[in-house]
């Protein structure tokens, strides 16, 4: 399957007509539910449309691109284009499904949320809620570093593509990036694109500091307490380190 989804995605951005057929072998669960399914059923809609060869094609390449992303079938380097390239145009979808918990105050020293744009979560409401720092978990986004500025507030960015997970090291330097900014009593706010993934490991890590009298399962349940995040991110053994 990730063959396949890869020699789709391939053929997408080289804006070459995707011809769409029965794939024989397909997956057994409901169209709907498989990658091959978001590529199908939206093209067959389409089909009926009064449009071109190619628009038709632009349009059913998006949606193979996106199921194909959002099932995480991509290898590292064509998630990072796509992580790109659905940015902006998706993003008013997330802060949608967000839109009761944009942010969410993990403690008196860390919040984690949404990517800090629009709402609620722009640098300067951010700044009257007591926050200095600023962890960007974003590859796609670099943060509106010029906000940051103007507001003395500090962003420690480390690009992680998508779906993907931080680094150990990535995460030493967050904790630490926390410690030192919340030394006066100022909070740290930290966020990937949604706020339950990428920034979720942060997090994470930050409670396994502040509570090493509980174990990872323990810390697991605190955080998706506090927020819903990712229930497989991270794995624990990965920041035994901070333990």
């Amino acid at each position: 399957m990730r063959r396949i989804a890869q020699i789709l995605v391939t053929l997408i951005l080289l804006s070459v007509n995707v011809a769409m057929a029965k794939q024989e072998g397909s997956d057994p669960r409901p169209l709907w539910r498989s990658a091959e399914g978001a590529a199908v059923l939206p093209s067959l809609a389409v089909s009926s449309l009064p449009i071109g060869g190619l628009a038709r094609s632009i349009f059913v390449g998006w949606i193979v691109l996106y199921g194909a992303f959002q099932k995480k079938l991509l290898p590292k380097a064509m998630s990072r284009r796509a992580a790109k390239l659905f940015f902006w145009p998706m993003l008013p979808v997330t802060y949608l499904h967000r839109r009761n918990a944009l942010w969410t105050r993990v403690d008196d020293s860390v919040l984690v949320g949404v990517a800090p744009v629009a709402f609620s979560v722009t640098p300067a409401n951010l700044k009257r809620m007591g926050v200095k720092g600023v962890v960007n978990l974003c590859d796609e986004f670099m943060g509106p570093t010029r906000s940051y500025a103007q507001l003395q507030m500090q962003e420690l960015r480390l690009p992680v593509v998508d779906h993907f997970e931080p680094s150990v090291a990535d995460l030493q330097k967050a904790v630490d990036f926390i410690e030192r900014v919340t030394k006066d009593g100022s909070a740290v706010y930290v966020h990937c694109k949604a706020g339950h993934g990428r920034s979720a490991a942060v997090v994470f890590a930050w409670l396994t500091i502040k509570h090493p009298e509980k174990t990872p399962k323990e810390i697991q349940a605190l955080l998706s307490s506090k927020r819903k995040v990712r229930k497989k991110t991270p794995h624990a053994e990965k920041y035994t380190p901070f333990s």
